[in-house]
């Protein structure tokens, strides 16, 4: 019954070509496949060795990841329609930054019972500044539809991974690929999970041409045309969790386990999704408010619908949990078109590879920072900017290591934000970004 009710849910959504007269998914949706099993096989011996690496130190931890941000457009003017403006774009990686970091403010709502789940994963993105020819980029691609001969949107996934993806991808290895466009089919987004080193069996990885994250336009970030109740970033958010490799929180199956494994011990097993912002705690499935996810053990503390895994409203999605974060720290570790992402995650140029091994921490601040850049000798001349949001650089300096690659940066002056740190020298050039939270 669930199932039915779902499907004529979503027979009944009304999706029209007119980029200005469509209406909202009645209930959230995801394109991303079920991970097969296979995955699972590879994936958890390799978290147990990640494990087993991270108690030793001897595994990175901390990540940024380059985003490039196509925005698929239908000619209008920058910051109408389906061509979003740069804030609305940048409002979208601030999200990606507040949850995955676990700087939201709404973890402060989330039930006591799991608050002690909420974690932090570490991983950070910015918006690249270099394409992969070399020249200097703000990360968004703006792509008219009509000057590349492309039939008129909404698009399928089809169309979308065998004629928009191909011709458009920037490498998958250096950049994580965000694809904004008018969708069809009540579509909210879908990405490609990590893609391993060639088990058989894998679908839905992601490929050279198709790896990366697609989200309906008016979906995408938490201003300007964003529509309620999917305003506040959290599909992307929920769509990057899977090409981290994370699964749906109930395992994309019901009661009894193991058919709906998540294949983490931390999130209560579920039976089936949910939609809207159900009640604390969900114990009992009430179909009429979209709940059909209550927890399997039929006890509190229920289901961890507040999970961004889940089906329900933006407003309600909250926290990843620990065993999450394992997943896709592992992802990151292992994955051929996750692990070289960190390698250079936030390199200039793909080519220049000389200020290797740089971290800038702590991360966030309070605007005391140190830099280190470990092949840097001492005494050795650094150049830093410090660019905020709007592109405007608001701290240059140009310091000399005081030991062996170490640099410390007093950047107390500054607001509270999300800034850009730009080093240079003879050897080349990196970034990342960083986060100052007075």
């Amino acid at each position: 019954m669930k199932k039915l009710l779902l499907l004529t849910c979503m027979i009944c959504i009304a999706v029209f070509s007119n980029s200005q007269n469509r209406t909202m998914p009645a209930h959230r949706t995801c394109g991303t496949p079920q991970l097969p099993a296979e995955y699972e096989n590879w994936l958890q011996p390799k978290i147990k060795e990640f494990l087993e690496l991270q108690q030793t130190g001897r595994v990175q931890t901390s990540y940024n990841i380059p985003v490039v941000v196509h925005i698929i457009h239908n000619g209008e003017a920058i910051g109408t329609g389906t061509n979003l403006s740069i804030a609305q774009i940048n409002s979208q990686i601030d999200v990606l930054n507040e949850d995955f970091r676990k700087q939201n403010a709404d973890t402060a709502t989330v039930p006591a019972a799991f608050k002690p789940f909420i974690t932090d994963s570490e991983i950070n993105f910015h918006l690249a500044t270099v394409t992969p020819g070399g020249a200097a980029t703000t990360g968004i691609d703006r792509i008219n539809r009509n000057t590349m001969g492309w039939s008129a949107p909404p698009y399928t996934q089809s169309y979308i991974n065998s004629t928009i993806k191909p011709t458009t991808i920037w490498n998958p290895k250096k950049y994580m690929n965000m694809w904004v466009m008018n969708l069809g089919g009540g579509l909210l987004g879908y990405a490609t999970f990590p893609p391993n080193s060639g088990l058989n069996g894998i679908s839905g990885g992601g490929t050279l041409t198709t790896d990366g994250v697609v989200i309906l336009y008016d979906a995408f970030g938490r201003t300007g045309t964003v529509s309620p109740p999917y305003h506040k970033g959290r599909t992307a958010t929920h769509e990057v969790g899977h090409y981290l490799g994370l699964r749906h929180i109930w395992g994309d199956g019901s009661c009894p386990a193991p058919n709906n494994n998540d294949y983490c011990n931390d999130t209560p097993p579920q039976d089936g999704e949910n939609y809207g912002c159900p009640t604390y705690p969900l114990i009992t499935a009430n179909a009429g408010m979209g709940w059909f996810g209550p927890s399997c053990s039929g006890t509190a503390p229920g289901s961890m619908f507040m999970n961004y895994m889940d089906y329900v409203d933006d407003a309600c999605m909250k926290m990843f949990s620990g065993d999450q974060k394992t997943r896709m720290q592992t992802a990151m570790a292992n994955s051929n078109l996750r692990d070289s992402l960190s390698t250079g995650p936030t390199a200039i140029s793909e080519n220049s590879g000389r200020l290797q091994s740089v971290s800038v921490y702590p991360n966030p601040s309070k605007g005391q920072i140190t830099i280190s850049a470990p092949t840097i000798q001492a005494g050795t001349d650094l150049e830093i900017n410090v660019i905020n949001i709007l592109g405007k650089t608001v701290f240059h300096d140009r310091v000399k290591a005081i030991s062996q690659g170490i640099y410390d940066l007093n950047l107390t002056s500054l607001n509270s934000g999300l800034y850009i740190v730009e080093l240079k020298n003879e050897k080349g050039n990196y970034t990342q970004r960083i986060d100052i939270n007075k």
